[in-house]
């Protein structure tokens, strides 16, 4: 049963508004995360250029990503900035200590990974494809 104060609280946080905030390119920008005192998104187009950061959340800069593959989800995690990708050849996974220096791991399988996240010690992705093997985890 909700009490006084945490329908206030809910009600308070449903009626925020939301700014629009300029990127520095109009790439299509799949997912965000906030880790390590920065926000990083990361995006499914663009050339060279398909992460961007922020410390703020309202002035973003580009950044290099490992690949040009078509990059759907980011997450953050023990010290570590983990993206998947639905596209590329064995590398459909790129990592970072920073959100700005990238580096092309080797996935699991070439699926069309779509979502990743992190809990305790261990990244856990999700793929749309595959035959019965469309989970992927590290370490």
């Amino acid at each position: 049963m909700l009490t006084t104060e945490d329908k206030l609280t809910t009600q308070k946080a449903s009626e925020q508004n939301w700014d629009a905030r300029k990127t520095p390119i109009n790439n299509d920008w799949q997912s965000v995360v906030y880790g390590n005192g920065v926000f990083v998104a990361v995006a499914s187009s663009g050339k060279d250029n398909r992460v961007m950061t922020s410390p703020d959340g309202i002035a973003w800069a580009l950044q290099q990503s490992a690949a040009d593959n078509d990059w759907q989800s980011v997450t953050y995690g023990n010290g570590l900035f983990v993206a998947v990708a639905n596209s590329g050849t064995g590398n459909r996974v790129m990592t970072s200590p920073d959100g700005i220096t990238w580096t092309a791991q080797q996935s699991a399988a070439d699926k069309e990974w779509q979502s990743v996240t992190f809990k305790g010690e261990k990244f856990l992705a999700v793929a749309s494809s595959g035959t019965g093997d469309r989970v992927m985890t590290a370490p």
